[in-house]
């Protein structure tokens, strides 16, 4: 048995990759019908300790920042929560009116 700490580096990194791609579809999906009609880009980067994944909320008007959030490999892990952490962060977003 072995934990996401024993993980090795390529394993790692595909399955933050894997996880950001997850992160901006769940986010899209959750932004569709919450925030109809605000454009919003979600992008990710993985944390520079390879720890997790930060997630980039974004008006498509201006480029503005609304917020980040990072999500950590336990989060990433958890498959039955992590699209309810997305949408709950994606609807508490700090949208213009």
């Amino acid at each position: 048995m072995t934990d996401s700490n024993s993980t090795s580096p390529p394993r790692l990194a595909r399955f933050l990759a894997d996880s950001a791609a997850f992160l901006v579809r769940q986010a899209n999906l959750a932004a569709s019908p919450f925030w109809e009609g605000v454009e919003i880009r979600f992008d990710t980067q993985p944390l520079a300790d390879e720890t997790g994944v930060l997630l980039t909320a974004r008006l498509r008007s201006g480029d503005r920042l609304l917020a980040r959030r990072a999500f950590p490999v336990a989060d990433l892990q958890d498959a039955a929560r992590l699209p309810e952490i997305v949408a709950a962060w994606v609807e508490g977003l700090p949208v213009p009116a």
